[in-house]
């Protein structure tokens, strides 16, 4: 009777373990599965991480080849100020010469007037009659600016005494004693002047309202 109960006894307990085993394994079981979900997204999230730097260092290093691309960095890029190369300023020479303190030769800009290169030799004297010359007119390399003297007689064309340089600084009442110039004819040549620059030749008196060729013959008999 005793040794039936052990068997009993036994087979209950074994029963029993097999129950808790049972029980143990349907516990651990989730806890196994989550764990491993745990790892598997730890491990994607490392291998997306490291794909984002790549990436990035691919598209930083790359992005310095194309032609208007621009460099990606962590930090703030800096625009350096583009410097502007130096201004080249272009001076002509003219001359100088009549009732001025120091008549001479000067390299001045070429955009300069005929009153610059008067203050350059030192200004006008009191006996310089400046109402003959326009000194607003402007300056062209190797002319002459003449400043006559009160009383000084204006020049005849008839003498061909007469420059390139003169026309481009007589005002309009110095111009009406050149032959075939009237007052509405100076006025003109003067306004184009001041529109178009100086006249680089005689020829270019064509470009004139009202001028012709004849008159334009006629004019060149006052010129050197």
């Amino acid at each position: 009777m005793n040794k039936n109960k052990r068997i009993e006894w036994m087979i209950v307990l074994g029963i029993l373990f097999l129950v808790l085993a049972i029980r143990l394994v349907d516990w651990i079981s989730p806890q196994i599965g989550q764990i491993s979900e745990l790892e598997e997204a730890k491990a994607q999230a490392g291998v997306v991480g490291i794909g984002d730097q790549a990436g990035k260092s691919v598209t930083g290093s790359s992005g310095n080849h194309g032609p208007g691309a621009s460099q990606t960095s962590g930090k703030d890029h800096v625009s350096l100020p583009e410097q502007e190369s130096p201004k080249v300023v272009k001076t002509v020479r003219v001359h100088v010469s009549g009732a001025v303190k120091s008549p001479g030769v000067y390299t001045i800009e070429e955009t300069a007037r005929a009153i610059d290169a008067v203050d350059l030799a030192g200004g006008l004297l009191p006996s310089a009659d400046e109402g003959q010359v326009n000194l607003a007119a402007p300056v062209v390399d190797g002319s002459k600016i003449h400043i006559p003297e009160k009383g000084e007689l204006k020049p005849d064309p008839q003498w061909g005494s007469l420059t390139l340089a003169d026309l481009n600084t007589m005002d309009e009442e110095a111009m009406t004693v050149i032959e075939g110039v009237g007052p509405s004819t100076a006025k003109r040549i003067v306004a184009y002047r001041d529109q178009s620059g100086p006249f680089a030749s005689l020829d270019d008196l064509l470009h004139v309202s009202g001028i012709g060729p004849k008159t334009l013959e006629k004019i060149r008999q006052g010129f050197q």
